[in-house]
């Protein structure tokens, strides 16, 4: 198991190290602003590959669970002496089997119910990841490090800490501490309710995306003939999108299961996404005319809270 961790940790390395020597290469003259779009490339591609691990942590314990459990049901004389698996079953101690089959079955269950809200945080990362790429299209840059086109970089930053990791987080509570699980029927619920919140926070953050169009960026900047826009969502919200992605992530902790993961994801992302529209608020009342009167009677997160 070290050996593969060493060989795997070897390779990541060497994948961000091609990517970031590639896009320094792409340009003939470096200057910080290029450095620093190269480390934010590589640091986006980082953040992919800690994602899509989540799924094989989270399933790792339990098939190192079911070997061991294995093994302690193999009587000690029908495993040869000289072997590993001989040694690891003897030294285990007998448990009845009643007990092994319900430790057994309520971790492979833990587990299988962590597949859903896992392949929930791929989906809502394919799509930010889609929405980067086009934003690159169209010659703009979405930085988690810093700009110096963004009038807050330090909110993208604060979001950046608060949003993902609140899901990642949600996932490994949930699965190395299933005793704060709720039962298999509430659970079921829970996963139906938290697929629906989260699909609600999808549709809201797309169609807010599409509503702006070429005016939404990752940076706290108003893009030169910007508008104030009051048509789709924003007829009733000032940041459907950040409405949206605040729902992506309680779904996701809802669709756990577990106590802990839902208190997760629904204040921390909270943190950095109020920061980062105080931040825009900012910018949007300097920049745009008219914005001020479109902010009154509008709320900014949740309607007729906040």
């Amino acid at each position: 198991m070290r050996i593969v961790q060493q060989v795997g940790g070897s390779f990541g390395a060497a994948v961000l190290a091609v990517i970031l020597a590639t896009q320094l290469a792409s340009h003939a003259v470096l200057t910080a602003a290029i450095r620093v779009a190269a480390f934010d490339t590589a640091f986006w591609w980082a953040i992919g590959f800690t994602v899509l691990a989540v799924a094989p942590a989270v399933l790792l314990p339990t098939r190192l669970r079911r070997h061991r459990t294995a093994l302690a049901r193999v009587p000690p004389e029908a495993i040869p002496s000289g072997s590993d698996s001989g040694r690891a079953a003897t030294s285990r101690q007998p448990t009845t089997s009643s007990n092994e089959s319900r430790d057994d079955g309520v971790m492979s269950w833990n587990s299988r119910r962590l597949l859903l809200p896992a392949g929930m945080l791929y989906l809502v990362g394919a799509l930010e990841g889609v929405e980067v790429l086009r934003q690159r299209r169209r010659g703009l840059t979405r930085s988690l490090v810093t700009s110096s086109s963004d009038r807050d970089p330090a909110s993208v930053r604060l979001l950046a800490l608060t949003w993902w990791p609140a899901a990642i987080v949600a996932l490994a509570t949930a699965a190395s501490l299933p005793q704060f699980g709720i039962d298999q029927r509430r659970t079921r619920r829970c996963r139906v309710g938290g697929l629906a919140v989260t699909g609600l926070g999808v549709a809201l953050r797309q169609w807010a995306i599409t509503t702006l169009g070429p005016f939404f960026v990752g940076h706290v900047l108003a893009q030169p003939g910007q508008t104030v826009v009051s048509s789709g969502p924003y007829r009733w919200l000032r940041h459907p999108s950040y409405t949206g992605q605040w729902l992506e992530m309680i779904g996701i902790g809802l669709a756990t299961g577990n106590v802990l993961s839902m208190a997760t994801c629904a204040p921390l992302p909270l943190v950095g996404i109020k920061a980062r529209i105080e931040g825009e608020e900012r910018e949007l009342t300097t920049a745009l005319s008219g914005y001020g009167a479109y902010s009154r009677g509008r709320s900014r997160l949740v309607p007729l809270i906040w």
